[in-house]
């Protein structure tokens, strides 16, 4: 069973891609907008100048009224999303220092166990190292690399 932080990064991820969901069915929409009325603009919409020449476009009075009312929606979306994505972005950073940090952890064990081998004559494995006041010998421990 996932721990409780998986389950809430799974859920926050779930919510992230609902809120991505809705901006591309907004986008769609909007883009038929400008395709009924003669606007090609394709992916280039959502650059500054597609949103430019959206807002300029002339339009009927309630489309008018919708096409503002969504490109307002849309921007508040846009928004939530990148907010979102930087929380994504740091969540992602924290998990790979931690296993950057687990990997370090594994190599540390792995060059004990190589000087080990190398100074004392061959021990098959190793996971810890006693002082060498008390003992120069290896201590061969269950090991989760066999």
């Amino acid at each position: 069973m996932p721990s409780i932080e998986e389950r809430d990064l799974r859920t926050f991820l779930r919510d992230r891609h609902q809120w991505v969901k809705t901006r591309a069915r907004l986008q769609h929409t909007l883009q038929a907008i400008t395709l009924n009325h003669a606007m090609h603009q394709g992916h280039l919409l959502w650059s500054q100048a597609g949103q430019s020449a959206l807002v300029a476009l002339p339009l009927p009075p309630y489309t008018s009224q919708r096409r503002t009312e969504l490109l307002t929606l849309y921007q508040e979306l846009q928004k939530r999303i990148q907010e979102l994505d930087k929380e994504v972005e740091a969540q992602a950073r924290r998990k790979e220092a931690a296993r950057r940090g687990s990997l370090w952890v594994l190599y540390m064990v792995e060059l004990v166990r190589t000087i080990c081998k190398v100074a004392v004559g061959g021990c098959a494995s190793m996971s810890t190292v006693r002082p060498a006041s008390t003992s120069a010998r290896c201590v061969s421990l269950p090991s989760s690399r066999r």
